[in-house]
């Protein structure tokens, strides 16, 4: 059963937040349908974008960056909080502080398979992706969730021993929303601000999605591929330390 803790708390996490809905599992569709048609209707009628590829293909392309950055967006949060949410259980039992972690990076991840899911029809049928381009797509939704946990881990001891990190936190995301080439492409934007976009590796998954998904110009180097793994190992350093640290006197401040 232990192996398993992570499973229930994600299980938990996902009844919560569905329970007494409106529209329920709906809203894991609405929100990236949104921003892909304001996105669609400023960078690519507005300003242009499109010109190139059309306006139903440039779409798709915004959408499927859009549910990639809200895989990464959601395990972020979703990790910020695993602590702190689960206050109860952590000061009357002895689980291990990995599971809420391993929980809340599952609830990050059903999101996107569910939107995943219910996208997948259209996306086939409207001859957009192949099955390769698909299963594609759910590789790198699993790699942007797994990002936004090694990023949003520290957070997650922050939250604890600073509790304006919960203030802070969506000023952040938004930053690097608006750093990331979600609704706009990489090639729109000067060449000599391009490297600088590419060191934030959310971008660099988003970019080499499109490459792999759309057929369109790859400009991911080999540099920038040895940032990304770079900055996953740095990450997972610093999320040992904090663990060792930390995360052992975390009931203290609860």
């Amino acid at each position: 059963m232990r192996p398993l803790l992570f499973f229930v708390l994600a299980r938990k996490d996902i009844s919560v937040r569905y329970k007494q809905t409106l529209i329920g599992v709906g809203w894991v569709v609405i929100k990236p349908l949104i921003t892909t048609v304001i996105f669609t209707f400023i960078f690519g009628g507005l300003l242009g974008q499109a010109d190139r590829d059309g306006m139903v293909k440039y779409s798709f392309i915004v959408y499927c960056s859009v549910l990639l950055f809200n895989a990464y967006q959601s395990a972020i949060s979703e990790m910020s909080n695993c602590f702190v949410g689960n206050i109860s259980l952590i000061q009357k039992t002895n689980i291990k502080k990995y599971n809420y972690a391993l929980g809340a990076l599952g609830v990050a991840f059903f999101d996107f398979v569910l939107v995943y899911i219910i996208s997948l029809p259209f996306l086939i049928f409207s001859d957009v992706l192949g099955l390769y381009e698909s299963f594609f797509l759910l590789v790198c939704g699993f790699i942007c969730a797994v990002l936004g946990g090694l990023h949003g881990y520290g957070l997650a001891v922050a939250n604890v021993y600073f509790r304006d990190v919960r203030y802070a936190l969506p000023f952040l995301v938004q930053t690097v929303f608006y750093a990331t080439p979600v609704g706009y492409l990489l090639t729109d934007i000067p060449e000599k601000y391009q490297t600088i976009i590419l060191l934030n590796p959310i971008s660099i998954i988003i970019e080499f999605s499109r490459g792999q998904l759309f057929a369109m110009t790859n400009y991911i180097t080999e540099e920038a591929f040895f940032i990304f793994v770079s900055h996953l190992f740095l990450f997972l350093l610093i999320n040992k330390v904090i663990s060792s640290k930390y995360v052992a006197k975390m009931a203290d401040y609860l």
